[in-house]
């Protein structure tokens, strides 16, 4: 059994046995025994206010009323914007057209929408457990693993089911260091330390999204609220520590979990904090000039690339605006290469032919975020320099518009012509995840009898 275990903030300091979730108590090579004390004493008034303001649940899925969440979790907290280009404004125009827009605050621009009635968002506003809670003598440990069999079911199936989505990781490297979990420090373990605080939230996201489709038993073995809310402890823990690739990519899948979850706020904020973190390691930048090796630089690509497509999405959701994608930005597309062709080595990259790679998806979706960011701007504009809010132009030329129609058309059925033949419309014959990935991909552009429409799925 390991001696050594990270030291995690006097907010939740504390060690105790490591048990399984099936019930079994066991002794680790490195799932480090640290348990969660009570919260301290001496917290400010606000954090308590906020803690019954905000109505946790323990399902992924928001089962608790929007309407009564948001009022409860509005209160005494800043008005929620959301631009006039986002789905909620859209909506909210189309199904109560005789209303006025919402009351903005000062300070709120026009073109957009600062929501003081809880029932004009159609966003959730949280409803995942506050942190204070987590961070109580009746939260789970963060660092207990499940039993070695339901955890590699679980990594078995984020591989096969939502990889294919989302490649933010390299699976070789992942599961090389995920072995090292069940080793013991004299075998070649891992210690658990503060730099190890990120890796161990990745794992916990990786269980809770493989959870949704492995067939585990045993007390809470497949619930992938459990784990979201252990990854959530160990990130916020070690937000503040060095930064790591690790770190950025159990953002990105925290993000896509909060997205699943209709957390668009909390979502922002954390996709936020994953570009941040990717640019602080400069992964906006050509990674060669940061490693010679090639699966690495790969995965540097792959993340950056995460951060601008949930940036993107997200945006197009909210109306907000997204980080800048031009001028500083100097690393390139991902290899159309799949992780088990990947090679460290210089030239050894190289897909099989007549193979087709899963990457290919995740290098059609970028171009597709850039057309769907391009209309938005055509639609609604800025007015001068200076202002970055998403607001509808004013009526413009009849011929001027038609003519804008035809070329955003033209440059979106461009983009679909040239999709790879496994990826297009009618394809047939098709492996389960390329015919996944193709779906994806129609989803959000199905070509309308009077245009193009956007599903920002």
């Amino acid at each position: 059994m390991r001696s050594n275990v990270p030291t995690l903030p006097r907010e939740i300091e504390g060690s105790s046995d490591v048990s399984h979730d099936d019930g079994q108590t066991i002794s680790a090579g490195n799932q480090s025994a640290v348990s969660l004390q009570s919260q301290p004493a001496g917290l400010p008034l606000a954090m308590d206010q906020q803690q019954q303001t905000r109505l946790p649940s323990e399902s992924h899925t928001a089962r608790s009323d929007p309407v009564t969440v948001l009022s409860d979790a509005n209160k005494g907290t800043p008005t929620e914007y959301f631009g006039e280009s986002s789905s909620f404004d859209f909506m909210a125009k189309v199904s109560s057209p005789e209303k006025e827009a919402p009351t903005r605050r000062s300070g709120v621009p026009a073109g957009g929408s600062a929501l003081r009635d809880p029932s004009a968002s159609l966003a959730i506003s949280s409803s995942s457990v506050p942190v204070f809670e987590l961070l109580s003598a009746e939260s789970d440990d963060p660092f207990g693993l499940p039993s070695r069999l339901v955890a590699d079911r679980l990594v078995d199936a984020y591989f096969k089911y939502r990889h294919p989505l989302n490649p933010y990781l390299h699976e070789g490297t992942f599961r090389q260091r995920y072995q090292r979990l069940w080793l013991s420090q004299d075998l070649g373990g891992e210690e658990a330390t503060q730099q190890s605080l990120a890796w161990y939230g990745l794992v916990n996201l990786v269980f809770a999204f493989g959870s949704d489709h492995a067939n585990v038993t045993g007390r809470s073995a497949g619930d992938r609220s459990r784990y979201f809310k252990r990854a959530k402890t160990l990130l916020v823990a070690g937000l503040l520590q060095v930064s790591t690739i690790e770190l950025v990519q159990a953002l990105l899948l925290m993000g896509q979990y909060l997205h699943g979850a209709l957390e668009l706020n909390n979502c922002w904020t954390v996709i936020g904090l994953a570009i941040r973190t990717a640019q602080g390691l400069g992964l906006h930048l050509d990674p060669a000039t940061f490693t010679s090796d090639k699966i690495e630089q790969e995965v540097r690509k792959r993340v950056w690339w995460g951060c601008f497509v949930l940036d993107r999405v997200l945006s197009m959701k909210v109306g907000r605006p997204t980080i800048p994608d031009g001028p500083g930005i100097e690393v390139g597309m991902p290899l159309a290469v799949d992780d088990e062709f990947l090679s460290s080595e210089e030239g050894q990259s190289i897909q099989p032919q007549g193979v087709p790679s899963k990457l290919e998806y995740f290098n059609q979706v970028i171009p597709q975020c850039r057309l769907m960011e391009k209309i938005l701007k055509t639609l609604y504009s800025s007015d001068g320099p200076g202002d970055n809010t998403q607001k509808a132009r004013s009526v413009m030329d009849t011929t001027q518009f038609l003519a804008l129609s035809i070329q955003l058309d033209g440059e979106l059925t461009t983009w679909q012509e040239n999709l790879p033949s496994h990826l297009k419309p009618g394809a047939e014959g098709l492996e389960w995840h390329f015919e996944r990935q193709r779906n994806v991909l129609l989803m959000r552009w199905a070509p309308l009898p009077s245009g193009p429409f956007l599903w920002t799925n």
